[in-house]
């Protein structure tokens, strides 16, 4: 008997594959975790940079922003790697004019006839103004590093917020 037991602690058969088994899942959850973070970081500046190049033309009075439609497609033209851009995007632009902001909501999937109350207003020349996009995305891995951490809506999505202020150019 303790001539088997002694062979069983010395026997080195499947000691590779004991720790390849323990170290894989933690290596793999790394791997997804810093996969996730460079999507969700790439998303975020592709938002920001489309948000801003829409608030530029906007600034200098290009008719083609001047309506919401015109600056969710300039937004979205710009914003390479947001996935259905078009379809989740809310845009918020108003006036500022005695610095209080509120919070901003994005569109709920999940009831289409529950669209958040906003306004889009270019404002005049001389005035500032705040604009506001958020848009929802799916992770990439749901269940992995900080796509479990994320705070989702019901459908699984995550919001990504940008904002930005300008000044309207006097004419």
């Amino acid at each position: 008997m303790i001539r088997a037991i002694r062979r069983f602690l010395f026997n080195r058969n499947g000691a590779v594959t004991t720790e390849f088994a323990i170290a894989f899942p933690f290596f793999m959850w790394i791997l997804f975790m810093f996969v996730e973070v460079g999507v969700y970081s790439m998303r975020m500046a592709m938002l920001k940079r489309g948000l801003s190049t829409a608030t530029r033309d906007v600034r200098i009075g290009d008719p083609a922003v001047l309506n919401i439609a015109g600056f969710k497609d300039h937004v979205c033209n710009n914003a390479f790697f947001v996935a259905n851009c078009r379809d989740s995007l809310l845009i918020e632009m108003t006036k500022i004019e005695n610095g209080n902001f509120d919070s901003f909501n994005c569109v709920n999937r999940a009831d289409e006839t529950l669209t958040p109350a906003t306004t889009f207003d270019p404002g005049n020349p001389d005035e500032i103004m705040l604009v506001r996009a958020c848009v929802l995305v799916r992770p990439v891995f749901p269940g992995a590093g900080i796509g479990a951490d994320l705070s989702r809506t019901l459908d699984g999505e995550y919001a990504l917020t940008a904002t930005s202020a300008f000044m309207n150019e006097p004419q």
